[in-house]
C-alpha cells in the first residue's frame, strides 16, 4: 500500500530547506512524499532523463499522485505529466513559467552574458533578486552558496553559452499554476500565457509577495489555496491521514 498521495518533487539539494515549510504545512492534512534527486557532478544535465527516472520510481506502484515542484522541479513534473498523464491525479506548479524552461538560471546565465560581468557579481544580483526585500533577513553568502551549488546540481539544460526552451502548453490532468506578483524573475510576461491554456477547473493563483520562493515565506497562505484545489477535484484527499 502506498504511503502518501502527494508527491513533492525535489532535485535542489542546496535548495530544499527553503521547500520545508510548505511540505510541513501540506503534511497536516495530507499524505505526502517527497522524492528526491541528486544528480552526480560529472553526469551530463538532462531533465528528460530526471523525467524516465521519476517514471521508474512510480511505475513500480498503481497508485496515481498529486505532483507537486516548485521552479524547475515544477517543470519536471509537468513534463512527466504530460507524457504519463495517466499516473497523475493532479499537477501543482509553484513559479514556473509558461515557457516551462524558463528558470531563474536563464535569468543568471543572461545576466552573465548581457552585462559581462563576473560568476560572483551575477550571483549577488540573483541572489537579491530571488529573494527581494527578504535578503536582509538571511545571510547573503548563505543564498549565494545556496544557488552557485544549484548552478552545478540541478539538472538543467541551461549553460553560459547556451540557454534551452521547452515546449509551453497545457496538460491532461487539473492544473494548479502558483506564483508571487512581485517575483522579479517571472514577470507577468513569463506567465501571462498562463491563463490562455487553463481548463475548466484549472486555477492561476498568486500570492501578494514572496517574490520568487513565495511558498517559503508564505506556507498557510499557499498552502490553503492548494488544498481547496486538490479537495475541488478529489473530496475525499483530506480524509486519508495516517496517525
Amino acid at each position: 500500500m502506498v504511503a502518501f498521495d502527494v508527491l513533492w518533487l525535489s532535485t535542489n539539494p542546496s535548495l530544499k530547506r527553503f521547500d520545508l515549510p510548505m511540505i510541513n504545512y501540506l503534511s497536516n492534512s495530507v499524505r505526502i512524499g517527497i522524492w528526491e534527486y541528486k544528480q552526480d557532478l560529472d553526469e551530463g544535465s538532462c531533465i528528460e532523463k530526471t523525467v524516465v527516472l521519476l517514471y521508474d520510481f512510480i511505475k513500480s506502484s498503481n497508485h496515481k499522485f498529486h505532483l507537486i515542484g516548485h521552479g524547475i522541479n515544477g517543470a519536471i513534473a509537468l513534463l512527466f505529466a504530460r507524457s504519463y498523464p495517466q499516473r497523475v491525479q493532479t499537477l501543482t506548479l509553484l513559479s514556473v513559467a509558461y515557457q516551462t524552461g524558463y528558470t531563474w538560471h536563464v535569468y543568471y546565465y543572461n545576466k552573465r552574458y548581457l552585462l559581462n560581468i563576473s560568476r560572483e557579481r551575477a550571483l549577488i544580483h540573483t541572489a537579491q533578486t530571488l529573494f527581494g526585500n527578504q535578503v536582509k533577513d538571511y545571510s547573503l553568502n548563505s543564498l549565494i552558496l545556496s544557488i552557485d551549488m544549484d548552478l552545478d546540481q540541478a539538472p538543467s539544460h541551461h549553460s553560459l553559452y547556451k540557454t534551452m526552451s521547452l515546449a509551453p502548453g497545457n496538460v491532461d490532468v487539473p492544473l494548479m499554476v502558483c506564483s508571487s506578483k512581485n517575483d522579479a524573475i517571472l514577470t507577468d510576461a513569463e506567465l501571462g500565457g498562463w491563463s490562455k491554456i487553463l481548463k475548466p477547473g484549472d486555477i492561476f493563483w498568486q500570492c501578494e509577495s514572496g517574490n520568487h520562493f513565495f511558498h517559503f515565506f508564505f506556507p498557510e497562505k499557499t498552502g490553503k489555496n492548494i488544498l481547496n484545489f486538490w479537495r475541488n477535484h478529489y473530496p475525499d484527499i483530506l480524509q486519508k491521514l495516517s496517525f
